[in-house]
């Protein structure tokens, strides 16, 4: 149930907010520490601590610290500071899309779209993780890679791409930062983040600590919406000699009002608020909840300067509980028998009940090695990894009855739900199981020619997956598919100075049927499989004050699966033959003058379609973005900086029904720093413009957030 606002957790929550708010009157006078310096390893960079949005260097994006302009493809970074500036919002792609072109939120969860599809996968710190709710608390940069990565991500990251998230490593400077953050509707939230050494150097070995946290309550602008997270994550850091040893832990409990909103879209293709802006169509007592534990260890290894392996080792667990009401999906009385919305008209609620328990252990070993051939330089990355998913669930869907109508018809006025029903008997055992197991092995070589100017990529792999589902464990019929496939990639960059790059790029990726992914019968879809083709020039002109790329790519995917009966039992998919995208991407970052950072995106896709030609349902053809941010570099207005974005997301297709209206947001806000302390001033959807911002479907649409104002405080020290 949604907690009272005099609940003692939200009196914790407000005293924490209100005190380090409270508290930022006040002006520390003291220097920040100064930054350490470390030898960093090929596998991994530090994001810069200055006001530039603009990193050079790729973190992941080719298992290597190397910088973007020699890699045959498309990355952007997000690093951390345009993540606090950008203000709060519950998902990593509301972040990602405004540093990259072709990226869209999905609502609701941490699926997100890109290349105008919603087939996308997740990976932190190089790891595949459950793709439902997450906090960003932990992120340091976020990598947004387009294309197939698969020869070096293994069976997972399909032909769109994918997003990387790279988590906050302990340091040996002692550094902390409290941040709280509170809106005009009532969120309130609180943040620390503690870092520093443990001990002295001992016989050439020494550790480090972090600890990372975010407590979050309060109201949402629709009544009976709430997002309450308890957020921690400690990890500790070993260096002795060539050897660093890292094992970091987080633990999340993410208690939401219902996964999947509840409006839905009237006659006239607009977010219905025939009840009122704040009503949001489900019951005071609907909730999600979402326990997580993620383990992982990481051991780096230097064997000599130029040689080096990186060995994790992941656990990954999510046990979700679903107790909330769904609108019943294609819902015709939602239209009106005379195809207009009015008080006369009635709508069918279902009570959702959903156990789920999610299980996943991963090995991944890369290695890297640079060397020279006569004059010219050589990197060879290599490796292994292999993963095991177990995914348990049971799910149920009850009608439920109208106290005012003793039917299963509610008024589409206020409906009253009544009081908490209690969850429906669930199978004996879990009614569905999934079991994916996995493995991949690759090599991928990088030579540099003609004095740097030309350099060749070349990788190949071999991938495996077995997926074994079974429903009703009363009755057990198991399914089985299992495939494998060698992949390749293919690239060459062309740079005729040292600041410009032409390159071209083939890839092949393989990707095994997710839990979703059953025909009728319940036997899992076969592996689809796909190649992508692109070509693209690059800059980092002017001294790095102009970075930017424009690429043409074209996905070719077989076996795509499109699913059916979303959120019900009976969900199944098909296999949509061969699917085929096309489209151009333009990314631009500007730094034209000291304290003006400049973020500008484009994108312009065919859509994906079917082998008829025929658009595909829940895709896009266009996004566009502009973030501008000055800090103001006059004495008078030292420490200012104010900014503003807009994004765009062009309409969406619908399985049968009219396409959903594309949509334009502005936001806006202003940042102040003094020594360690940092204020932000943010205005969310400034117009106050209403829009569809996510849902799986016109009848489980989420509706834009109405105009709000948010304050944030962090100190730093």
């Amino acid at each position: 149930m949604k907690p009272s606002p005099c609940s003692p957790r939200n009196s914790a929550v407000a005293a924490f907010a209100a005190t380090l708010l409270l508290a930022s009157v006040g002006s520390a006078q003291t220097t920040a520490p100064a930054e350490e310096t470390v030898e960093l390893s090929r596998f991994e960079v530090r994001a810069k601590t200055d006001k530039s949005y603009n990193i050079s260097s790729a973190t992941a994006g080719l298992k290597t610290r190397q910088d973007l302009i020699d890699i045959p493809g498309a990355i952007q970074i997000v690093p951390r500071n345009l993540i606090e500036d950008l203000g709060n919002f519950p998902y990593p792609s509301d972040f990602a899309k405004y540093a990259s072109s072709g990226v869209a939120s999905f609502g609701g969860n941490n699926l997100f779209y890109m290349r105008g599809e919603r087939l996308t996968r997740t990976f932190k710190n190089g790891i595949e993780y459950f793709p439902s709710i997450d906090d960003d608390v932990t992120t340091e940069t976020m990598e947004v890679v387009k294309g197939a990565q698969a020869v070096l991500f293994g069976t997972r990251p399909v032909t769109q791409g994918m997003l990387l998230r790279t988590t906050k490593n302990p340091l040996y400077t002692r550094k902390g930062s409290v941040r709280a953050i509170v809106d005009s509707n009532g969120l309130l939230r609180g943040e620390f983040d503690l870092t520093g050494p443990l001990s002295t150097e001992l016989a050439g070995a020494r550790m480090a600590y972090r600890v990372v946290g975010a407590q979050q309550e309060g109201d949402q602008y629709q009544d009976n919406l709430f997002d309450n997270r308890t957020v921690l994550a400690p990890s500790l850091q070993l260096d002795w000699k060539d050897t660093t040893v890292r094992l970091r832990y987080e633990f999340s409990h993410i208690k939401t009002s219902g996964l999947f909103p509840n409006n839905f879209l009237d006659q006239n293709n607009e977010i219905s608020y025939i009840s009122g802006r704040r009503q949001s169509y489900n019951a005071p007592w609907s909730y999600s909840t979402f326990d997580k534990n993620e383990f992982e260890a990481t051991v780096i290894h230097r064997f000599t300067r130029d040689f080096e392996s990186k060995l994790q080792v992941g656990y990954f667990s999510e046990d979700r509980h679903d107790h909330d009401t769904r609108i019943a999906v294609n819902n015709t009385t939602i239209l009106g028998a005379n195809g207009i919305v009015d008080a006369t008209d009635f709508v069918r609620f279902n009570l959702l009940t959903l156990a789920q328990l999610q299980k996943m252990a991963s090995v991944v070993n890369d290695f890297i090695v640079e060397y020279d051939l006569g004059t010219h330089h050589q990197q060879t990355n290599f490796g292994w990894a292999a993963s095991s998913v177990d995914d348990e669930q049971a799910l149920v869907f009850t009608p439920m009855i109208s106290p005012q109508t003793g039917t299963t018809s509610f008024p589409i006025i206020n409906p009253d739900f009544g009081p908490d029903i209690p969850d429906a008997a669930l199978p004996g055992s879990v009614n569905t199981v999934q079991r994916r197991d996995a493995a991949n092995v690759y090599v991928l070589h990088q030579a540099h020619l003609l004095k740097d100017k030309l350099i060749a990529t070349a990788a190949g792999s071999w991938s495996w997956a077995s997926n074994t589902s079974h429903l009703d464990v009363l009755n057990p019929v198991f399914k089985e598919s299992v495939g494998d496939k060698p992949l390749y990639r293919l690239g060459l960059v062309f740079k005729p100075r040292a600041d410009l790059s032409f390159f071209a790029s083939k890839a092949t990726n393989f990707v095994p049927s997710g839990a979703d992914d059953r025909d009728q019968s319940g036997a899992p879809l076969p592996p689809s499989t796909g190649t992508v083709t692109e070509f693209g020039v690059k800059t980092t002109a002017f001294n790095g004050k102009v970075t930017g790329s424009i690429v043409y790519f074209e996905n070719v995917t077989s076996n795509l699966p499109v699913r059916f009966n979303l959120g019900t039992p009976q969900v199944y998919a098909v296999a949509a033959g061969v699917a085929t995208a096309k489209g151009m991407e333009y990314d631009l970052n500007l730094r034209p003058v000291e304290g003006l950072n400049i973020i500008a995106t484009m994108f312009d896709g065919s859509g994906p379609k079917d082998q008829t030609g025929a658009r595909l349902p829940r895709t896009y053809k266009s996004t566009y973005s502009l973030l501008a941010k000055y800090d103001f570099q006059n004495d008078a207005l030292k420490g200012f900086g104010i900014g503003g974005n807009y994004f765009h997301l062009g309409e969406l297709t619908q399985s049968g029904a009219p396409n959903i209206p594309g949509y334009g947001v502005y936001n806006a806000f202003v940042t102040y720093t003094r020594n360690r302390w940092y204020f932000n001033l943010g205005v969310m959807n400034v117009f106050d413009k209403d829009y569809y911002a996510g849902g799986n479907s016109r009848f489980s649409a989420q509706p834009s957030t109405p105009r709000t104002i948010s304050l944030s405080s962090k100190f730093s020290f």
